[in-house]
């Protein structure tokens, strides 16, 4: 057979239900690469960073620019604009380089440096502990491998609680070239708030992976009693807040309302390497909405290789201990989802939960709403304002809950896909069931699994909410204008009283309260009666006069219209283009005609008309 014939039988083709055919090439499987295996030695090869490079080259750039810059991989240009907007002032070290992480002396960066070739046990451990940014800052820029006196950080976790731009400033100084690029996407997507779960594996370059997940969520939290006050441009937090009211009942049952605030945050997290030795796991979170007592310290902290003691890993939410490492990068990613995804589903649970509760009991606050009589009654129009007020506003805001949640949730479709990332995963099932790759990798990925399923029922109830709301929000608008009718028709009534009554009243009382040789008849009460009846004629005539003049005006500007229709149907006979179409007629009656249609009521008018008149002036 020719290698042709043989070729071709390698591609399968898949029909589906739409009639759709796909090709299922083998070169489209994801798969974990061998090389991965296999322990490479980059002593000298990672410790240069991309911003020494470029200015070794001659770059007259600051370091913000050239990490956002330093290659054309695939991102996106808009959000790299978001990261430009929020370290606005802060893109260069230069002088400041001593002040940055003097702002503030709290450490919110937690890193551990380690190695060991077996991947057993607890290993050679550099550093683990917390730093401030200078001590951050300061650690990145020594050599990775052969330090002098220090075990190799093959294996580094970092940690960094609330990003801010003296923080993004330090990593795009230190961060080396092999790792800019998923540093940068991880730090883009963080700060634009956008959900991701993907592996990734470059086809050019040096072998490489990338283990990554990006999920967005809200935490509902209690309002505190005083404000912090606002912090500096370098270390200003990047997440904002919503302030709301919720109904609760106290152990009395009465309502109360009580103050919350609604927080986005976000936690990323990805892993950079070139084999199961060497790769770096960076992870942003935002923990603003955690009421935490401060952790000021004189200096930074860390635990070196001869202290055994037990360290809570911030990445897994402190529920893994870091020096009882998981060496390889894929159990690691797989147990680290598991947990995050947990913690995520429990602060939407909450949340979705407060949200059906303060519906329940604010629609016991709305009666017109669900009450059997769809009469507005008077005097609710206040109370019906307010409620319009809160129906749109949570309408708003569950929307917004829906597209975070429905971001996240297809991400993870994504990634369970026929031809999605979990086939970077795949080959741990050739593991026995009683091995630890298989029970860690397994077991969390069906744990992942399930927590996205307890999403999907979030995702349902935001649903059923937002239509019980739009409804409501319906209803509202239409008892709304119901008062609004009776309000207008109350009006014209009082309108009318005024014009017929009270203002004939008014003029007679005036005329007669004239001297009398002024007034051409006796002061009497049938010349006072007299006196009404004509001012209420001559109302009437003023009336009536001010009705013909519109009906003439309107007249003579269809006749004006009618002449312009004329002279564009002969034109058209004759073959000639027309001037204008229909929509330009009111220009050309403004122009030509000396008619100047200034009330855009009348306008709108007048293109009515036009378009539903039978007379073409157009050709088209």
């Amino acid at each position: 057979m020719s290698d042709h014939s043989a070729n071709h039988r390698n591609f399968k083709w898949k029909g589906n239900t739409s009639g759709e055919k796909r090709c299922s090439l083998q070169c489209f499987e994801n798969a974990w690469h061998e090389c991965f295996f296999i322990h490479h030695d980059f002593t000298g090869k990672d410790d240069v960073s991309a911003v020494d490079r470029k200015k070794i080259l001659g770059s007259v750039d600051d370091e913000l620019t050239i990490f956002l810059d330093v290659s054309d991989d695939l991102i996106s240009p808009c959000e790299a604009d978001e990261v430009w907007r929020y370290c606005e002032g802060c893109t260069s070290l230069g002088e400041e380089q001593d002040d940055i992480g003097k702002v503030e002396s709290r450490r919110d960066i937690w890193i551990d440096d380690r190695n060991n070739p077996e991947l057993t046990g607890k290993g050679a451990t550099r550093i683990c502990g917390n730093l401030s940014t200078i001590g951050f800052l300061k650690h990145l820029k020594q050599p990775r491998y052969k330090l002098k006196n220090a075990p190799d950080a093959e294996r580094r976790l970092i940690h960094i609680a609330n990003l801010t731009p003296d923080i993004i400033l330090a990593i795009a100084a230190t961060t080396s070239f092999h790792q800019v690029p998923a540093v940068r996407d991880a730090i883009c997507k963080h700060v634009s708030f956008r959900p991701s779960i993907q592996a990734y594996v470059p086809s050019d370059g040096k072998p490489t992976f990338q283990l990554e997940f990006h999920i967005p969520f809200f935490a509902l939290r209690k309002a505190p009693q005083t404000n912090n006050p606002p912090p500096s441009a370098r270390s200003r937090r990047l997440r904002s807040w919503e302030d709301m009211t919720l109904l609760t009942r106290d152990n009395t049952g009465s309502e109360r309302p009580e103050s919350y605030r609604l927080h986005r945050a976000q936690i990323s997290f990805v892993i950079h390497g070139f084999d199961e030795w060497n790769w770096t796991a960076w992870a942003f979170e935002d923990t603003d909405h955690e009421l935490q007592e401060s952790d000021d310290l004189a200096a930074d902290a860390g635990v070196g290789d001869d202290e055994a003691v037990l360290i809570e890993d911030p990445i897994a939410s402190g529920l893994l201990n870091a020096n009882d490492p998981i060496w390889k990068p894929r159990e690691y990613f797989t147990k680290v989802l598991e947990i995050r995804i947990k913690k995520v589903r429990e602060e939407w649970d909450a949340l979705v939960h407060m949200l059906q509760h303060d519906r329940n009991e604010n629609k016991q606050l709305q009666p017109f709403i669900y009450s059997k009589s769809r009469r507005a009654r008077s005097g609710r129009t206040e109370e019906m304002n307010t409620s319009f007020q809160w129906t749109r506003g949570r309408l708003n805001l569950v929307t917004e809950l829906l597209v975070a949640l429905l971001g996240i949730i297809h991400e993870w479709d994504t990634f369970l896909s026929p031809d999605g990332d979990w086939g970077y995963f795949s080959d741990l099932d050739r593991f026995p069931s009683h091995s630890r790759e298989f029970h860690v990798a397994g077991q969390s990925l069906r744990s992942i699994n399930r927590a996205f399923k307890r999403l999907e029922n979030n995702r349902q109830r935001l649903l059923s909410m937002e239509k019980t709301l739009s409804d409501d929000l319906s209803t509202l608008k239409l008892l709304l204008n119901l008062e609004g009718n009776a309000a207008t028709e109350s009006s014209a009534f009082m309108s009318k009283f005024t014009i017929w009554v009270l203002c004939p009243y008014s003029l007679s009382v005036g005329m007669f309260s004239m001297q009398p040789s002024v007034i051409p008849f006796q002061l009497t009460f049938t010349w006072f009666v007299i006196t009404m009846m004509i001012m209420m004629f001559a109302i009437f005539v003023i009336q009536w006069l001010m009705r013909r003049w519109a009906l003439w005006h309107s007249h003579v500007l269809w006749v004006k219209l009618k002449k312009v229709i004329e002279q564009h149907q002969e034109e058209t006979a004759r073959g000639m283009e027309p001037e204008c179409k229909k929509d330009q007629v009111p220009d050309i009656l403004r122009n030509r005609e000396g008619i100047d249609l200034r009330d855009e009521t009348e306008l709108q008018t007048m293109r009515a008309r036009i378009s539903s008149s039978r007379l073409n002036i157009s050709p088209v």
